[in-house]
């Protein structure tokens, strides 16, 4: 099944991307050393459940609607988060799992189900990298969900000791893809005041981070 998963998202940014490519890193190996960052602008959870329905909101803010095209709402927290995309108000989190995320983002852009947003299961860092090069070069913020294990690292100033699931948005890039730049919703959040030591925004090395952060859950791009 992760097979299938990962050669379906080697057709969706190959196959789409040869006519329409923006001008940029192909191959990758060719792209200068510097960022390719979107100016998504930060936003943080208020609740210490949210991390996924605000990842939703920073995407579709830069990149989105201001009213969802499945129910016409206003882009708030709340409605990225309630019955009728995300259900994070409903289950208190935005399960990896239940798909929730990637179908309420698409109901909000393109006002159903199904759309440009996929989920992809234990990616390798050479599909993060895929990843990276197709939406960021096309002006496309994306999510990652990650799991720290309370034994092993975190990352960004993340509280050591516990079990996080955690969404974040992707932003860019830097370095030949050797680096994965991202907003985290937690950092400056009155819920989380655990969370003082995390950055709005950090950059890690893509291999580490996705082999250590993104086995157990994926990206949504």
């Amino acid at each position: 099944m992760e097979q299938q998963t990962e050669r379906a998202l080697d057709v969706r940014l190959d196959g789409r991307t040869e006519a329409s490519r923006a001008p940029g890193c192909h191959p990758p190996q060719e792209c200068p050393s510097t960022k390719n960052l979107l100016p998504v602008r930060h936003n943080s959870q208020n609740r210490s459940f949210t991390c996924g329905n605000t990842t939703g909101l920073m995407i579709a803010r830069y990149d989105g609607p201001k009213r969802s095209r499945y129910n016409h709402a206003r882009l708030r927290e709340k409605t990225m988060g309630g019955r009728a995309h995300m259900r994070t108000y409903v289950h208190h989190v935005t399960p990896w799992a239940s798909k929730n995320f990637k179908r309420g983002l698409n109901r909000w852009m393109k006002g159903r189900s199904r759309g440009y947003y996929q989920q992809h299961k234990s990616p390798s860092p050479r599909r993060v990298r895929k990843a990276m090069r197709y939406s960021i070069d096309h002006g496309h913020p994306f999510a990652a969900s990650t799991l720290e294990l309370a034994t092993r690292d975190h990352y960004n100033g993340h509280p050591e000791g516990a079990d996080i699931g955690h969404w974040l948005v992707v932003r860019g890039y830097d370095k030949n893809l050797r680096k994965i730049n991202s907003l985290d919703p937690a950092a400056d959040s009155d819920a989380l005041p655990a969370y003082s030591e995390a950055n709005k925004r950090f950059e890690r090395r893509t291999k580490r981070f996705t082999r250590k952060f993104l086995q157990s859950h994926g990206i949504a791009a």
